[in-house]
């Protein structure tokens, strides 16, 4: 189900009311969720709208989450998943095996396995390079298959390397970021985001529903907001929105998320997801 929409079809109950669920027993370390509707006023709701809808912005980076891939990529066209398993299957094929394998019978078992399925992996043809070298993946296959081990091996990686996006892509969404950004390798430091930087009167309007939304996640999740407490106590208070653990706000606008897994997450704290609308149109 990775990358797909799921709907009401795909669950046994769906949940309307207020809910507290675990998944063994009732206590913190195992819960799932906590789910509470009409939780902040409707001017919080109305100033959060407002301060935090245009820091969402077109995106492709969200992976999985955006859904299922369009027939192409903007102009480029897709790099199919029976393509990349077929480009591994060649690199990986040992070249001193004993074993005989019929190559052209496992490409058409990975034809037959993968030729419906979109890939995951959101990786397109250059193609620009493509154009300019006539390159035709099904013609290069017919003749790959006859090369010898060491000469296919060596062409999928030719393929890879010259005609393929080491660029990963997804659908376009609106998505983006408020808050403070943590430091990663190209950049060691922590920072504001271009939106906090460039809007920070619009995201201050914000700041009393998260604030809001930091009581609630110490009322109803005492643990798990002592053990975040903890965490952002060890950082510059400048990069926590006022009086809250908070250091980062994912702003996802009109984006239906397909089924994906977050990574980077504090796996002792829990997410908090919230839905705002526009006066009560969605």
């Amino acid at each position: 189900m990775l990358g797909q929409f799921l709907d009401e079809s795909h669950f046994d109950v769906v949940i309307n009311e207020d809910t507290d669920c675990y998944l063994h027993s009732e206590d913190e370390s195992n819960v799932a969720f906590k789910f509470r509707k009409n939780y902040f006023s409707k001017q919080q709701q109305d100033d959060a709208y407002a301060g935090l809808r245009e820091a969402a912005t077109p995106t492709q980076n969200r992976g999985l989450a955006a859904g299922p891939k369009g027939e192409k990529c903007g102009g480029r066209e897709w790099a199919t998943e029976f393509q990349l398993r077929v480009l591994e299957f060649f690199k990986k094929q040992p070249e001193n095996s004993v074993i005989k394998v019929d190559v052209a019978q496992e490409v058409e078992l990975l034809r037959e396995k993968y030729s419906d399925a979109g890939s995951s992996r959101g990786l397109v043809w250059l193609s620009a390079k493509v154009k300019d070298d006539e390159f035709d993946f099904e013609k290069w296959l017919k003749k790959a298959i006859k090369m010898p081990i060491k000469q296919r091996k060596e062409e999928a990686r030719g393929v890879e390397e010259t005609y393929i996006s080491d660029t990963t892509y997804a659908n376009v969404v609106l998505s983006g970021i408020a808050g403070w950004f943590d430091r990663y390798p190209r950049i060691p430091y922590g920072r504001a985001t271009a939106y906090t930087q460039h809007s920070y009167d619009k995201f201050k309007l914000s700041f009393p529903f998260l604030q809001t939304l930091d009581r609630g996640f110490a009322e109803l999740l005492p643990t798990r907001h002592a053990a975040q407490r903890a965490a952002a106590d060890q950082i510059d208070p400048a990069f926590l929105v006022p009086q809250t653990v908070f250091t980062t706000i994912t702003v996802n606008k009109t984006f239906r998320t397909a089924a994906h897994r977050d990574a980077g997450d504090f796996s002792n704290g829990l997410s908090n997801l919230l839905v705002l609308s526009n006066n009560g149109n969605y």
